[in-house]
């Protein structure tokens, strides 16, 4: 806890010594990886990032670091409450594998923090091109389709194609990726998703768009916040490195959500030039 206060204070070279952690050495090499990433992205030439500053970027890393020591409070305390009580020699076997198991599915669970973490800080620089959002979106739902039950119906609307952006496709997919797989968690009964690409002269408004249970207007602005999730297994990353990837393209993630209407989640692109 102390080696990531140290990180959230701006101390990068923070790092761990495995030997000093023999029970839970995975877990400080997976701490170390992370202090890699984020030594790495701060120190990363400023030049080479056409929307953040070194302010935002130290700024950002401070609260996902400080984020990180509040998450993984509670299952540090029941691994070392677990392992404390595993040493013990008047443990039933049935004890100890209860016991066993807590320690299990607790490192499991930092792991994940760790290793979205890692995702977030490791993400490329954006590099612009033209990009047709109505292929990349088919092609998405062709992937979706295969592991989403029949209950759920997809759809694309979109008055002309191609409908050509200025974007990094590989990270346009990322962010569409992650507002798609909300939507489908948002929709556990099936319903419709869809994602609507509306273009102008000099613009192209994509929005996915589910027909779930919705959100209340109080965790509207909570479900952005980096960490937040209402699932166990979750991690609560996804719309933080969506808005992380937009901000990349000099545009924002716009959420709208009514109880028992859906939610609507909406970005801008630049347009492509149409050539010829």
């Amino acid at each position: 806890m102390e080696a990531l206060q140290r990180l959230g204070a701006y101390h990068f070279q923070t790092r761990l010594d495995a030997a000093d952690f023999p029970t839970m050495a995975p877990l400080a090499d997976a701490f170390n990886t992370m202090a890699d990433s984020i030594e790495a992205f701060v120190s990363h030439d400023a030049s080479q990032r056409v929307t953040w500053s070194e302010r935002d970027r130290l700024a950002c890393m401070s609260q996902l670091t400080a984020g990180i020591a509040h998450e993984i409070r509670n299952p540090l305390e029941a691994i070392v409450n677990s392992v404390a009580l595993l040493v013990r020699n008047n443990l039933t076997p049935r004890e100890k594998q209860e016991l066993s198991g807590i320690v299990s599915n607790e490192c499991a669970r930092l792991q994940r923090i760790f290793r979205h973490f890692i995702q977030f800080s490791r993400f490329p620089i954006a590099r612009m091109e033209p990009t047709d959002l109505v292929e990349a979106t088919g092609n998405l739902f062709t992937l979706l389709g295969t592991n989403n039950p029949e209950s759920v119906e997809f759809a694309l609307e979109a008055e002309e194609t191609p409908v050509m952006a200025l974007c990094d496709g590989d990270l346009i997919h990322q962010a569409l990726m992650n507002l798609t797989l909300n939507a489908l968690e948002a929709m556990p009964a099936g319903g419709r998703l869809t994602v609507r690409i509306v273009p102008d002269e000099r613009h192209v408004a994509v929005s996915v768009v589910d027909s779930g249970e919705g959100i209340p207007a109080d965790r509207l602005e909570q479900i952005m916040e980096p960490f937040y999730t209402s699932r166990a297994s979750g991690v609560g990353l996804g719309l933080a490195i969506t808005q992380h990837i937009l901000a990349q393209h000099g545009t924002r993630l716009v959420m709208s959500s009514e109880p028992g209407r859906g939610t609507q989640a909406s970005f801008i692109l630049p347009r492509a030039r149409q050539h010829g």
